[in-house]
């Protein structure tokens, strides 16, 4: 079977009483009051260190991720520069396509030499009159 937890005044009725130390080994009330005055003073010099170690830690993180967001900017700033320059490069060499496309088209209606056409009148081989 399962008994309930007792509440903490109940437990007080069940515990021991504690053992005190010989009089011989306890220490006078000025080294008592000394010892948990430094208890006190250590306590808060590892308080103030564990808080400066947060925050030297959180500040550590900090500009980790400033470091890493500043890096992504710069990497997807250069995609995107390389991105723009391909794109003006490919419209570029389509417009020099479509320029040479449309020279050659133009060329292609008009004879490269004027050549007269030759008459009937010509004739072949050197003049014998």
């Amino acid at each position: 079977q399962h008994v309930p937890p007792l509440d903490e005044h109940a437990q007080k009725w069940f515990k021991p009483p504690p053992k005190e130390e010989p009089l011989e080994l306890q220490a006078d009330t000025i080294e008592a009051a000394k010892a948990e005055y430094r208890n006190l003073v250590m306590q808060r010099v590892f308080e103030g260190r564990t808080k400066q170690e947060m925050i030297a830690e959180q500040l550590v993180k900090h500009r980790f991720q400033r470091a890493e967001q500043h890096s992504q900017q710069a990497m997807s700033q250069y995609h995107a520069d390389q991105a723009r320059a391909a794109a003006l490069s490919v419209a570029s060499m389509r417009a020099a396509l479509e320029g040479v496309g449309s020279l050659a088209e133009s060329m292609e209606d008009e004879p490269l030499l004027d050549v007269p056409e030759a008459s009937s009148d010509v004739r072949e081989g050197p003049d014998k009159s």
